[in-house]
């Protein structure tokens, strides 16, 4: 029998083992990129983080450029205080459908159709 790895940087083709293998801590990706100093600052607190958990793969990881803040995939990613902060001219419902809602996950614009969510953190 072949030992579990446990370097993240092992790429596999089974998704499923790249997404338990992959980054879970934000400090800890920085530090990989090393991006600790720039970037440790602004992160999320957590109670953001618990609404939004970091899971990135080493495969998306290496994609990444180390060193760079601005990297448009890691700002895909990283869960950064900025994003919490309510701005000026922006809603929580851009489209309008907090009057479809009929019950938590469950929204209904039009008669005879009706669109049920299934994600955790879409039932609140």
């Amino acid at each position: 029998m072949i030992p579990a790895s446990t370097d993240r940087r092992q790429t596999s083709a089974n998704w499923q083992q790249q997404q338990a293998a992959g980054y879970r801590r934000p400090l800890e990706l920085l530090a990989d990129l090393g991006l600790v100093d720039e970037l440790g600052p602004r992160l999320a607190g957590a109670e953001m983080l618990r609404e939004f958990p970091l899971r990135v793969p080493w495969n998306f990881v290496r994609r990444l450029r180390h060193g760079d803040a601005n990297d448009p995939l890691l700002r895909q990613v990283l869960p950064l205080a900025l994003e919490s902060i309510a701005w000026a001219g922006f809603v929580d419902d851009p489209v309008a459908e907090s009057p479809a809602q009929r019950a938590p996950g469950l929204l209904q614009k039009y008669a005879g159709r009706a669109l049920l969510i299934a994600t955790v953190a879409a039932i609140r």
